[in-house]
């Protein structure tokens, strides 16, 4: 199914490429089609476990929304996003990989495809549409803000899926780190509603995740400059803090800031 998507589903930049295939006449003595697809460097799990700075990772989250929302045009469904399957170029922009669950809307039906932590509850019904892949970026968007790939804490006391599938049907999410931006917890709690209608269409997603990279980026120029304007008045002795509104307040950036 992989490569019928892959083959039938024009190229699209945050989607991983296919580049061609082989036939594997060895494989459980039955010709087997071997996909030959796009090489990147290394998956968003591998990323995070070794430090991405927060503004790469905001990059990352436009980069996956806009993914769904391509496959989302395409009357495709994605059902498996998760860290494994977000695939990361030389420069960090990331695209979806692993279409092998991927399904046409129209014809979904009750299977149950996808990671347990990623899935949104009415998939455990088999009465679902694409919102599910709204719901499983909410809970990867809760893994980019964190900055690691840790599991959240909240599950860790599950010991199998049923567990955790019991837990995520009575209501229970990810719980919100203390450095987790407003707008950012927000945005996740609104993805991962257990009611399908109320989650957010990948476009208004996208949109509000770009009010967010601009907002981080205007507070990190902002900290610099101000940086640049103590060293000037230690050097020069200049007042350049007069071009600053005192009244108003802001949030310190760093590479290093975790959500």
């Amino acid at each position: 199914m992989e490569f019928f998507y892959h083959k039938n589903t024009p190229e699209h930049p945050r989607i991983v490429r296919l580049c061609g295939t082989v036939i594997d006449y060895k494989h459980d003595r039955r010709p087997t089609v071997l996909l030959i697809m796009e090489r990147l460097n290394r998956d968003l799990y591998s990323a995070l476990w070794n430090g991405l700075p927060w503004m790469q990772r905001l990059q990352v989250a436009i980069d996956v929304i806009q993914g769904i929302r391509y496959l989302h045009s395409q009357g495709l469904v994605h059902r498996d996003i998760k860290l494994h399957n977000v695939l990361l170029d030389k420069e960090n922009r990331a695209k979806l990989s692993d279409l092998g669950f991927c399904k046409v809307e129209v014809m979904m039906s009750g299977s149950v495809v996808g990671t347990p932590i990623h899935m949104a509850p009415e998939l455990l019904t088999g009465h679902y549409d694409n919102s599910v892949d709204i719901y499983a970026f909410g809970v990867l968007f809760w893994y980019l803000c964190s900055g690691q790939p840790r599991l959240p804490y909240v599950y860790e006391q599950c010991s199998h899926k049923e567990d955790l599938f019991s837990l995520i049907k009575r209501g229970m999410r990810p719980e919100r780190l203390p450095y987790f931006d407003e707008d950012c917890w927000e945005l996740m709690n609104e993805c991962w509603h257990g009611n399908p209608s109320k989650r957010p269409l990948p476009g208004e997603v996208e949109r509000r995740l770009e009010d967010i990279q601009t907002k981080f980026a205007v507070q990190k120029r902002f900290i610099r400059s101000e940086l640049s304007c103590n060293e000037m008045t230690m050097s020069h002795g200049s007042d350049c803090w007069s071009t600053f509104d005192s009244s108003r307040s802001y949030t310190v950036v760093s590479d290093s800031y975790a959500g």
